[in-house]
C-alpha cells in the first residue's frame, strides 16, 4: 500500500498543478478551488491524508472503469477493490412517464362523476381530466382548514384494482394551487379505509405507488378486487388547477443515465447524471472520516430515483431492515457497512438483469443487487448514504462509522468544511516540492 500511496500523493499534486503554474505566474499559490476539474482529463480517483481507502481505484492506473451511467461508487483497500458499492438508477415510474392510464378522472360539469362540484359558492370551470376549480373559504360559515376540509370525491366511479397482478401509480399533475390539497384513497372492500395518499401543492408532478400503500396500511388490501375511489380534500379556499390526476399500470423497471456531467475536486468527485424520464441527480463522493465515505444525492430536477449496490460473489451479506444496514464481508478481500437514508422499500436482486427489469426476489436470500427507492425529495433536497469499509474489521463493527455519515447535519457540514480543510493541509506544506517531500506516505 505504500508503494501505491506514494503514487496516489504524487499523483494528486500533479493534477493540482497541471494549468496552474501560467495562471499563479510560476508560483506555487493554490487553493483546493483552483483545481475544481470538469475536462474529459479530469482525474477520477480520491484519497484522503490518514486513510486506506480509495475512492475509484481503477482510475489511478488512469484507467477509470466506473460506469459513470450508473454514477458507480468503487473502492479501494489495499491491493483489493470492490466495485458498485453504491449506484444510482432512475425507475420507470419517475415523474408518471410512460405506462398506460387505467383510470382518469373527469371534473367536467356536465358530469356526475364527482360529488360536491355544483354546491353553491364552488366554482367549476374544469374540462375532463383538467381541474380547473375555485374552493369557497367555507362550509355554512364555518371556516376551512385541515380538520374541516371541502371534499369532492369520486365515489360515482369507483374503480377495481387487481393489486395481485399490477402495479398502480396515482400520477397528480398540477398548476396554480391556492394550497395544498389532499388525495385520499377510499376503499370500500374488502376492508373499509379512508387514508391519505399524497398532498399536492402548485406546479408539482406526484407520483405515489398505490400497491405500497395498501400494502402498508392493511395488506388484506392487496387482491385481485379491491374496490376504491379517490376523494380530494381543499384544506383552503381559493382556485386550483391540475392538468391531470390518473390511476397508471408503469412497469417496475429502472434504467441508467442519458446523459452525465462529472466533476473533480481534492475534496469530492461529482457527477451529475439526467434521466430518460427527466430526472437529475447530482452525486457527491466525499471522505466523512478516514474509514467512511459519504453520498451525499442531491435531486436538481425532479422525479424520484433508485439507489443500489451489487453484492461481490462470494461475499456473505446481512440486511439489518431495523436499522437500515447492508452489511457485507469478504468482498475482494473488503468488508464493509451501507448505511441506508431510505431503508423502508428495499429490493434484492438474483441478476442486474433481473433488477433493470424489476423482477425482485421474494427474500433477500441468494441475492447478487439491492435497491431502495427515494422518492419524497423536492427538488434542491439533498439525501445521504455512507459506507465504511476495511480489510480487518468486520461489518458488524463498522456500522457505527457507516451511521455517522449519513447524518443530515454532520454529512453537510463536513463537505462544506473540507474545502478548507484541505487549503490548509497544502498552505502546511509550504510550496510544491516541499509539499511533494512532507505529504504523508498514507496520504
Amino acid at each position: 500500500m505504500k508503494k501505491i500511496s506514494k503514487v496516489i500523493a504524487f499523483c494528486l499534486v500533479c493534477v493540482m498543478l497541471s494549468g496552474l503554474l501560467a495562471a499563479c505566474g510560476g508560483g506555487y499559490d493554490f487553493t483546493s478551488a483552483d483545481v475544481i476539474d470538469s475536462s474529459e482529463t479530469q482525474q477520477r480517483w480520491l484519497k484522503y491524508p490518514g486513510s486506506s481507502i480509495v475512492i475509484n481505484p481503477a482510475a489511478v492506473s488512469g484507467e477509470d472503469t466506473t460506469d459513470r451511467t450508473k454514477q458507480a461508487l468503487s473502492l479501494g483497500v489495499g491491493d483489493s477493490v470492490v466495485d458498485n458499492v453504491l449506484f444510482t438508477l432512475e425507475p420507470a415510474s419517475a415523474n408518471g412517464v410512460g405506462g398506460s392510464a387505467v383510470w382518469e378522472a373527469n371534473f367536467s360539469p356536465d358530469t356526475t362523476t364527482f360529488s360536491n362540484m355544483t354546491e353553491a359558492g364552488f366554482t367549476n370551470n374544469s374540462s375532463g381530466a383538467n381541474l380547473n376549480v375555485v374552493v369557497p373559504d367555507a362550509i355554512e360559515k364555518i371556516p376551512l382548514d385541515p380538520n374541516h376540509p371541502y371534499t369532492i370525491q369520486g365515489n360515482r366511479e369507483t374503480f377495481t384494482y387487481d393489486f395481485v397482478n399490477n402495479e398502480y401509480y396515482l400520477v397528480v399533475q398540477t398548476g396554480e394551487c391556492a394550497d395544498l390539497f389532499d388525495i385520499n384513497l377510499y376503499t370500500l372492500s374488502p376492508v373499509v379505509s379512508d387514508e391519505l395518499l399524497v398532498s399536492v401543492g402548485a406546479n408539482e408532478t406526484r407520483v405515489v405507488n398505490i400497491n405500497d400503500y395498501c400494502e402498508s396500511y392493511d395488506p388484506n388490501l392487496i387482491t385481485e378486487a379491491t374496490r376504491a375511489f379517490l376523494k380530494i380534500n381543499f384544506r383552503t379556499g381559493g382556485a386550483y388547477q391540475a392538468t391531470s390526476i390518473a390511476i397508471k399500470t408503469i412497469p417496475s423497471s429502472a434504467s441508467v443515465a442519458n446523459d452525465v456531467a462529472i466533476e473533480f475536486a481534492p475534496y469530492a468527485l461529482k457527477n451529475t447524471a439526467t434521466f430518460a424520464n427527466g430526472t437529475v441527480v447530482t452525486a457527491q463522493d466525499f471522505f466523512y472520516d478516514v474509514n467512511t465515505v459519504t453520498r451525499a444525492l442531491t435531486l436538481d430536477a425532479a422525479g424520484s430515483f433508485v439507489v443500489g449496490g451489487q453484492i461481490a460473489e462470494g461475499a456473505t451479506f446481512t440486511y439489518d431492515e431495523r436499522n437500515g444496514y447492508i452489511q457485507v464481508n469478504g468482498a475482494n478481500g473488503i468488508n464493509y457497512c451501507v448505511k441506508l437514508s431510505e431503508n423502508d422499500n428495499v429490493s434484492f436482486f438474483a441478476t442486474e438483469e433481473d433488477m433493470l427489469n424489476g423482477n425482485p426476489l421474494e427474500s433477500s436470500e441468494g441475492a447478487a443487487f439491492w435497491t431502495t427507492l427515494v422518492d419524497s425529495l423536492t427538488v434542491g433536497d439533498t439525501i445521504y448514504f455512507a459506507v465504511s469499509a476495511s480489510a480487518s474489521e468486520t461489518a458488524d463493527a463498522l456500522a457505527e462509522n457507516a451511521n455517522n455519515g449519513t447524518s443530515q447535519n454532520r454529512a453537510r457540514r463536513r463537505l462544506q468544511d473540507l474545502p478548507a480543510e484541505w487549503d490548509e493541509y497544502i498552505a502546511s506544506h509550504g510550496d510544491v516540492p516541499d509539499y511533494i517531500a512532507n505529504m504523508p506516505e498514507e496520504a
